[in-house]
């Protein structure tokens, strides 16, 4: 729950992310900047594409409807048509023929966009025709057999309107204008090639100039050389990308000259994307250097803050549990922390002196406490020892006596020396060795069975501890005449670093008042003139295991008295554990 709740509100988690939130939010805007200058960029190409072409168009425009001007004004005007329009076959009509054709060779030399001008009089079915170029003959032999065609289908008048419309010649396409006046048709023609030469193009983009015509399915594209179609409904909608052999950017407009007919600028969108090159590259220079300066920025909250921080909290957190041992580095990331760490360092060490001065005063006074408690069981033990030499006096066991005042000097050695534990085998040697003596008082009267485990025979335990019990049982228990049987059983608990002590006997146990307060463990650790000895045996424990150990009293189901302890299991290392 502390590290839950201290990484929910830590100060570098909101920092973090506060700083990934504003990076990300600049992140996010220069991202969208970057596209809106880009299509920004884009849309200004485009519309500069779009001025070409609508001024390229105003152009043509213009041309188209002088030429349309002339051609009226041509047709209305001279004398000779309408001597022709008689068809009398006579030397007038030879001669306006031949004026007419002096007349419109005139009138192309001045028309530099025109490459051909033409009359065609219903009544003689003579093409009358003006060519810029005398390569273009074919167009004019064309022309006379197409009008005459028309002119027997009945078709030719749908021709005579006000737009101009495209036709084909051997795969070559022409845009041509045919005016009718009486019964004559004049008109004009000139190649989209020649056209499309008045659209100003950017060399730079290297536009591709097409002229898209959906009148009777006619395309004309660059004289069908391209191999593109687009239709014309593409026109004034701004620009928009195709798909071809390539990626276009297409911007078109929709002619007026024309029923529905279309010019086209055609960019590679790879030669535009190159033109922003510098701009991208910028972008992505911008770019690199934003994630670079993250990076630093992430690199010095890291150095500077983090880990200072992060080093702080772990030596805090090593410090309530108990490790005295833990130090903050010297290096110095700021004036700040090395402030702190130097605060905490001494801190720690005033701290370690100051526990290390309070455990040593609490082990001296734990040391005096158990060597008093020690000194209690002496008398205790000297008084039962007296009263059996008293009886081996009143029998006449005068070698007993003195048998038992020489076990009773070294006894008095082991219980009132300084030594905290003692191996289990010398409590045993010393327990086995006062039943023997007892035996001199009691003959016949004491059994004693032992169950002791190998591996535990330099087990480490208090002094004392087994005797006081067997003194017990002997005292309170053994009368003549009547055996009584003393159980001594030590096992190691199974997978536990523990060491249970069972001592039992045949007798007639603990009263219920006595076993109450037996089983009170306030009683035992508490002092009122009652079971002094076994308070002792309690308190010693207490002072040596703390709360590492256990001491219960019951009655035995069948038997007497039943003690157990269980103490932790401890190799004995000398007069300390």
């Amino acid at each position: 729950m502390f590290h839950t709740r201290s990484y929910k509100y830590s100060i570098i988690r909101r920092i973090t992310t506060g700083m990934a939130v504003v990076y990300m939010l600049l992140l996010i805007l220069a991202l969208i900047n970057g596209h809106f200058v880009i299509n920004t960029l884009r849309q200004n190409i485009c519309s500069q594409l779009s001025d070409s072409l609508s001024q390229g168009d105003n152009r043509i425009s213009a041309d188209l409807y002088d030429v349309s001007s002339y051609l009226l004004s041509f047709a209305m005007d001279t004398p000779n048509l309408s001597v022709v329009e008689k068809n009398l076959q006579d030397s007038s009509y030879f001669s306006s023929l031949h004026m007419l054709q002096n007349e419109l060779k005139t009138a192309i030399t001045s028309m530099s966009m025109m490459q051909g001008l033409f009359v065609f009089p219903t009544t003689g079915r003579q093409f009358i025709y003006a060519s810029a170029d005398s390569a273009n003959a074919r167009i004019g032999n064309y022309l006379t057999d197409w009008f005459r065609e028309q002119l027997d289908a009945g078709t030719l008048s749908s021709y005579g309107s006000q737009h101009w419309f495209a036709i084909a010649v051997d795969e070559h396409f022409y845009l041509m204008r045919i005016l009718k006046v009486r019964d004559s048709y004049v008109g004009a023609w000139t190649d989209f090639t020649m056209l499309l030469s008045r659209i100003d193009m950017p060399n730079s983009l290297e536009p591709i100039i097409l002229f898209s015509y959906d009148e009777d399915s006619c395309y004309n594209i660059l004289s069908a050389q391209a191999g593109y179609t687009i239709s014309s409904q593409y026109a004034d909608q701004g620009y928009h990308n195709l798909r071809l052999d390539e990626d276009y950017i297409v911007v078109g407009i929709n002619t007026s000259y024309t029923k529905s007919g279309a010019i086209f600028l055609l960019v590679l969108d790879s030669r535009v994307t190159k033109q922003l090159e510098p701009v991208t590259i910028f972008f992505i220079i911008t770019g690199i250097l934003f994630v670079l300066l993250a990076a630093i920025a992430a690199y010095m909250l890291r150095r500077y803050l983090q880990t200072p921080l992060a080093q702080l909290q772990n030596s805090l957190v090593a410090l309530r549990s108990g490790d005295f041992s833990v130090r903050l580095p010297n290096e110095i990331t700021s004036s700040e922390f090395s402030d702190v760490n130097l605060a905490f360092n001494q801190m720690v060490e005033r701290i370690t002196t100051l526990k290390i001065s309070v455990y040593e005063e609490k082990m001296n006074q734990q040391l005096t406490e158990m060597q008093a408690l020690k000194n209690q069981i002496a008398p205790h033990f000297l008084i039962n020892c007296l009263n059996t030499i008293y009886h081996m006096s009143v029998t006449g066991n005068l070698s007993g006596i003195q048998h038992i005042t020489v076990y009773l000097g070294e006894h008095l050695r082991y219980a009132l020396s300084d030594a905290s534990t003692v191996p289990l085998h010398i409590e045993i040697e010393k327990v086995v060795n006062y039943v023997e003596l007892s035996k001199v008082r009691f003959p016949g009267n004491i059994v004693l069975d032992m169950n002791i485990g190998e591996d535990l025979q330099n087990a480490a335990i208090l002094p004392m501890i087994l005797m006081f019990q067997v003194e017990n049982i002997i005292k309170y228990e053994v009368v003549n005449g009547e055996i009584i049987e003393i159980h001594i059983e030590i096992n190691k608990v199974h997978e536990s670093s523990q060491i249970h002590f069972c001592i039992w006997d045949t007798g007639n146990g603990y009263s219920e008042k006595v076993l109450a307060r037996l089983q009170t463990q306030n009683m035992l650790s508490q002092s009122d003139g009652h079971n002094i000895g076994t308070k002792n045996i309690y308190q010693r424990l207490h002072l040596m295991f703390g709360d590492s150990f256990s001491m219960t009293f019951t009655n035995r189901p069948g038997a007497g008295a039943q003690v157990d302890i269980v103490i932790p299991f401890q190799i004995y290392k000398g007069d300390r554990i």
